[in-house]
């Protein structure tokens, strides 16, 4: 069920142009906060990243 919704996802960027937009070097900074997900933009309360997060996942804050 992700890879459709990775894949639908990926077709309404495709279609839409805004991969234009994400283009470019992205980092992340290795800080707490930095990763969240919740049920609205700007709202984190479903999770985020601590202050370990850096350290136990250092290949995505290379």
């Amino acid at each position: 069920m992700k890879k459709i919704s990775f894949f639908l996802l990926a077709m309404a960027f495709s279609f839409s142009g805004l991969f234009a937009q994400l283009e470019g070097e992205w980092t992340l900074a290795p800080v707490a906060g930095a990763l969240g997900v919740g049920p609205a933009q700007g709202d984190v309360s479903w999770w985020s990243s601590d202050a370990s997060t850096p350290t136990v996942r250092a290949c995505l804050f290379d």
